[in-house]
């Protein structure tokens, strides 16, 4: 038998290895976690490809248009004019991924009543092109 007396339950034990314990194999997990997870995760890209814009513009009395891509928060950012009587191209590049957009086309003078035309929502992600027949105030989507 020992001559060292029996510690009391609570007293004389040392929770420093039991702690490093938890420490050492807490910090195992999250290296591996991560390291499994690193190659097989693509990052969103900030900046969605560029998205082609037909415009149709085929208002009655003919007026050009100043085309405009608008975010939920109110925000426009010009993407060109649509001359009158003529189908345009216009690119734009819309500030990031996420929420919803709309187009819309400001007209000058009283070709049509408020000034604006504006489009149904959409979601920049996944679309390449869209076509917008302004006298129709119709919108089409068409994806990757």
């Amino acid at each position: 038998m020992s001559n060292r007396p029996t510690p009391r339950p609570g007293r004389g034990r040392s929770l420093a290895p039991i702690f490093l314990l938890l420490l050492v194999f807490g910090t195992a997990v999250a290296l591996a976690t991560e390291a499994c997870g690193a190659g097989s995760r693509k990052k969103p890209d900030s900046r969605p490809h560029p998205l082609r814009i037909q415009v149709q513009n085929n208002l009655n009395p003919p007026a050009s248009a100043r085309i405009y891509i608008e975010r939920r928060a109110g925000a426009r950012d010009s993407v060109g004019v649509a001359e009158a009587k003529e189908t345009t191209t216009l690119n734009a590049q819309p500030e990031g991924i996420d929420g919803r957009r709309r187009l819309v086309a400001v007209v000058p003078g009283a070709a049509i009543p408020g000034g604006e035309i504006v489009s149904d929502f959409f979601l920049p992600t996944g679309v390449q092109s869209l076509s917008w027949n302004l006298a129709a105030n119709e919108l089409e989507e068409r994806g990757e």
